[in-house]
C-alpha cells in the first residue's frame, strides 16, 4: 500500500516536471513570439493607419486649396476651394524674397465681363502697398479655360468656369514683415469680380 502510494507520489511528480521543464517554456517562447508577431502587425497598422491619415489630409488641403479670408466691403463671396497660391494651404503664406509665387483662381462670372484688372497690394499697418509688377495690369492675358489647357482671355461669358493664373516675385527690396495680401480682379468702374484676403510674411 505504501510502495503504491510512492509510486503514485513519483508519477505525480514526473508529470509535473515534464510540464515545467517541458510544455510551459515551449507555451511561454510561443507566447513571447506570438505577441512580438502581434506588436509587429500592430505598429505595421498603426503605421498604415496614420499613413494613411497624413495622405488623406494632404489631398484633403489640394482640394480644398488655400485657407483665404473674405475682403471687407460686401465684395462677391469666395470660395477657398477656388484659390490656390504656391506652396501655400494654411496662412501666414510664407513669401520668400527672390522667389515667384503662383496664383490660380477659379472664376464664375454672374455676367459678361469685357475686361479684367488685377489689383492685388500688401496691407501692413493698415496701409495697401501695390505688388510691383502686378498690380493695375491687366488679366485677360491670364484667362484659361476651366481645366487651365487653353488660354481664352476676355471678354468672359456669364454662367462660364474660367481659371486665372499668374504669378508674381517677391522683390529683394520688400521688407521682412508680416502683412495681409489684397488680391481682387476688378471689371469695368473697379467692381471686384472676385477677390480674396490671405496674411502672409515676407522673409
Amino acid at each position: 500500500m505504501i510502495r503504491a502510494y510512492i509510486n503514485l507520489l513519483f508519477a505525480a511528480f514526473m508529470e509535473t516536471y515534464i510540464l515545467m521543464n517541458h510544455l510551459l517554456p515551449r507555451n511561454v517562447s510561443y507566447w513571447i513570439s506570438y505577441l512580438n508577431r502581434l506588436s509587429t502587425n500592430y505598429l505595421n497598422h498603426e503605421m498604415t493607419f496614420w499613413n494613411t491619415i497624413l495622405i488623406a489630409c494632404v489631398l484633403i488641403a489640394s482640394t480644398f486649396g488655400t485657407v483665404v479670408e473674405q475682403c471687407p466691403g460686401g465684395t462677391p463671396k469666395i470660395d477657398p476651394a477656388d484659390v490656390s497660391l504656391t506652396k501655400c494651404n494654411n496662412p501666414p503664406c510664407i513669401l520668400k524674397r527672390r522667389t515667384t509665387v503662383g496664383i490660380e483662381l477659379k472664376l464664375r462670372p454672374d455676367k459678361d465681363i469685357k475686361h479684367l484688372t488685377t489689383s492685388v497690394q500688401g496691407i501692413i499697418a493698415d496701409l495697401p502697398l501695390p505688388f510691383i509688377g502686378v498690380d493695375g495690369t491687366s488679366a485677360c492675358d491670364n484667362v484659361y479655360s476651366e481645366d487651365g489647357s487653353t488660354k481664352v482671355g476676355c471678354p468672359l461669358k456669364a454662367g462660364g468656369t474660367y481659371l486665372y493664373k499668374n504669378s508674381f516675385p517677391v522683390l529683394q527690396i520688400y521688407p521682412a514683415v508680416s502683412l495681409k495680401v489684397h488680391w481682387a480682379l476688378q471689371g469695368p468702374n473697379q467692381r471686384d469680380v472676385i477677390c480674396f484676403e490671405v496674411p502672409a510674411r515676407i522673409k
